[in-house]
């Protein structure tokens, strides 16, 4: 169960930063302040808890120090989580507003 948690995991990350190109940019927005809020109300996230329910991933550590240190053999402390989250919305974000500026293509 923890390996699929995981995979889910990077998959939902992974269509998040694509479903930039797709959706447009308020919506986009709308959806990191949704996940974000999501990560406030249950104090981590959902599928974060899983994994920690079925004893996959620590209880001091979050999934992208997790992820970080399988992918690429890297601690990762909990800043550095942070900025590494932020990226990800920084990231779908900007392939939402660069997909639907047309003066760009």
């Amino acid at each position: 169960m923890g390996e699929f948690l995981f995979w889910l995991h990077v998959f939902v990350i992974a269509a998040a930063i694509v479903s930039g190109f797709f959706l447009p940019l308020p919506l986009v927005l709308a959806l990191i302040v949704l996940h974000k809020l999501h990560l406030r109300v249950f104090g981590d996230c959902i599928l974060t808890r899983m994994k920690r329910y079925h004893g996959t991933l620590a209880a001091d550590e979050n999934f992208l120090q997790y992820a970080a240190r399988r992918f690429f053999s890297v601690d990762l402390s909990v800043r550095g989580s942070d900025y590494v989250n932020y990226g990800i919305y920084a990231a779908t974000a900007c392939a939402s507003l660069l997909r639907h500026l047309p003066f760009l293509w």
